[in-house]
């Protein structure tokens, strides 16, 4: 749960009541290994997860056997929200690499919401990133380069997984494989190889084993014409 209070804390204040009231949840840790479902397209769940560890996704499977991840959770997203009000979900829930999970039901969410309207509307704040995200996603695969949607992609990672202090110095962990990172682009694997050549050549990325550097972030910015307002990375009264 300090992942949450984390996370929501980076965008609001959050009483000693708020946060024994998100410590007061109910949940299970469930573990998933890279590629395993952890909800299914057309289901209708009985909770919601918080991710702890590693990333998740909203995928698409097309009838010919491709995929299109629509969004990407990483530590302190709930993920499962918008099934808790369309009672149905409309995507399958992957983890993308080994990650952990807190199983919350929705009869404990719905508590927590019921009872704090402020601590409501941070939560459902994340349905609005997540859609603001897939906005700029398809703008940017609609209107830039290969070497840009990567290039964004880094971007935005970074500056989410900084939120709650899993990156720092302009370098963060991403063990993504290559078809993973062309299934969030909608490019093919050709194009992300030579994409990821591109950046490694103007030094705007560097690989150690599962760490990405960012040695440029101002021309990396550019390069991606990436522009993080959609994040709401700042703290306001909500």
């Amino acid at each position: 749960m300090d992942m949450l209070v984390r996370a929501l804390s980076s965008r609001d204040t959050l009483s000693d009541e708020e946060i024994g009231l998100i410590r007061s949840v109910r949940f299970h840790t469930q573990r998933f290994g890279r590629g395993q479902a952890i909800m299914d397209v057309g289901s209708y769940p009985q909770a919601c997860f918080l991710v702890r560890s590693g990333l998740a996704a909203h995928e698409h499977t097309m009838l010919e056997g491709g995929r299109q991840i629509t969004s990407i959770g990483v530590p302190g997203d709930l993920m499962g929200l918008s099934a808790y009000l369309l009672k149905q979900t409309a995507t399958d829930v992957v983890a993308l690499t080994d990650c952990e999970v807190d199983a919350w039901s929705y009869e404990e969410l719905g508590r927590l919401v019921d009872t704090s309207p402020h601590l409501a509307r941070l939560i459902w704040m994340g349905l609005a990133i997540e859609g603001a995200s897939h906005r700029a996603a398809l703008a940017s695969m609609g209107r830039t380069s290969a070497t840009a949607r990567i290039g964004h992609l880094y971007c935005e990672i970074y500056l989410r997984l900084r939120q709650v202090g899993l990156a720092a110095e302009n370098r963060f962990d991403l063990d993504l494989r290559q078809e993973q990172v062309a299934d969030i682009c909608g490019l093919s694997l050709v194009h992300v190889n030579r994409s990821l050549k591109v950046l490694r050549d103007k030094r705007l990325i560097r690989r150690e084993g599962t760490s990405v550097i960012l040695e440029d972030w101002t021309a990396l910015l550019k390069e991606a014409d990436f522009d993080g307002t959609y994040l709401s990375l700042f703290s306001a009264a909500r």
